[in-house]
């Protein structure tokens, strides 16, 4: 009997347990996003490469270490 009651009350919160939380996306807007905006996709866009050309000036340094 606790078991049929346990499954039942796993069958009424099923749909409460399956919601998906993504905070990636909400916080990241992606430029190919198919819900964004024409300008969030063009801003997003921007703001990728802005970061890309970025770490590429970053990858350039050069270190030197003297003993």
């Amino acid at each position: 009997m606790l078991h049929k009651e346990r499954l039942l009350e796993f069958d009424r919160t099923a749909a409460a347990r399956t919601h998906i939380l993504d905070d990636q996306e909400d916080y990241f807007v992606s430029s190919n996003s198919m819900w964004s905006t024409q300008e969030e996709q063009v801003s997003a866009r921007e703001m990728e490469e802005e970061r890309r050309k970025l770490l590429h000036e970053r990858q350039k340094q050069k270190l030197t270490i003297n003993f």
